[in-house]
């Protein structure tokens, strides 16, 4: 059924906040609720998104005619119960990645999108970002040539609490919180790998069951690797969140950013009127890595492509549509994630199952 300003109940005040402010910009009209356990935190959250209610349990949330829409910011393990109560009960579902802890309750979560109607939407907005766009356009072209490294940097510095310090809650560890937004970001840009190696890094968070950091190596038919460097361990700087290298050059992609930097294997006319500078010293002391990249401006304002990911989920609210392509797509990133797990326990080079490159 469409909603012209349909009601949608935030599920959680942590990551939910943030969620909520998206909505709030996207489609300001919308009646807004927040769900939690925490009545002083439901009750801040409300506060500051203006929000038309509250609601202390997801069953009354459930109940109330004007919610049609649940974004579900819990814990991994209840996102399958939270999905399919709230599919069944008519609602439209937005849940935070992974999808799920396992691949049969990513499975059950769509089959009941479907049986009920209702679209099922996964947090993984990276094909809503200018950068990987861009990268992906420039690949799939042919523009850049043969596609030879992809290197992807999702480092940080954290302190887990609480459910993230459970590996039941959890799934597992970083790689399954952290992991499946590289392996979208590979899958958009390169295609579908053919095989996973992972490691185990060395564990600093005493407190975490799961894994606090590992390194994750990807193997393309077309000859191409990918190294995904995953940890909550330590700063990382300034550094690139993703590397494409090509026969033709390579990019650096900044995912809160609004450009990005082209670096040529031919080299631009300024590096080639240093290249003739003499003393060889002072050339040298011209030469600076900026120089060598040209900086290319994205389209938009949308950096992130949160707010994006965000209006797709709320016009599918307004339209009354049945989508579950993005799940489908969350399923295949979950179901690498459990291969790399796979190789970290093995010691040994998996597989992966051939599959269509992901759809945009």
């Amino acid at each position: 059924m469409k909603q012209r300003n349909p009601g949608i109940c935030i599920v959680g005040t942590g990551w939910g906040l943030y969620l909520g402010a998206m909505i709030r910009r996207s489609r300001p009209d919308s009646p807004l609720f927040i769900c939690g356990r925490n009545a002083a935190k439901t009750g801040q959250a409300a506060r500051s998104l203006a929000a038309a209610g509250t609601f202390s349990r997801l069953e009354d949330a459930l109940a109330d005619g004007r919610v049609h829409g649940m974004v579900l910011a819990l814990p991994h393990s209840l996102h399958r119960q939270a999905a399919e109560a709230s599919l069944r009960a008519g609602k439209h579902v937005f849940v935070e990645k992974p999808i799920a802890t396992s691949l049969d309750d990513a499975d059950e979560m769509i089959a009941a999108a479907r049986r009920y109607g209702r679209t099922l939407i996964v947090s993984d907005n990276l094909h809503c970002q200018p950068a990987i766009a861009e990268a992906r356009r420039r690949v799939q072209s042919g523009e850049l040539g043969r596609p030879l490294y992809f290197l992807a940097n999702s480092f940080g510095l954290h302190h887990p609490a609480g459910w993230r310090t459970n590996a039941l809650h959890m799934g597992g560890g970083v790689v399954i919180d952290s992991g499946v937004r590289p392996i979208r970001a590979l899958r958009l840009i390169f295609g579908e790998p053919d095989s996973v190696f992972g490691v185990r890094g060395p564990q600093v968070h005493a407190s975490m069951e799961g894994e606090d950091s590992a390194q994750l190596l990807f193997f393309g038919q077309a000859g191409w690797q990918a190294n995904v460097l995953l940890g909550w361990t330590a700063r990382r700087g300034d550094l690139p969140e993703y590397i494409v290298i090509c026969e033709k050059g390579s990019l650096h992609l900044w995912m809160n950013r609004a450009s990005m930097v082209f670096y040529p294997t031919e080299p631009l006319p300024i590096n080639r009127l240093v290249s003739k500078v003499r003393p060889h010293w002072l050339q040298e002391k011209l030469t600076s890595p900026r120089m060598e990249g040209k900086r290319v401006r994205l389209p938009g304002n949308d950096t992130t492509g949160h707010m994006g990911q965000m209006r797709e989920f709320l016009n599918a609210l307004t339209s009354g549509s049945a989508e579950t392509a993005s799940a489908v797509e969350a399923r295949r990133d979950l179901e690498i994630i459990f291969r790399a797990y796979e190789s970290m326990n093995s010691g040994r080079l998996v597989p992966l199952e051939t599959r269509q490159p992901v759809a945009v």
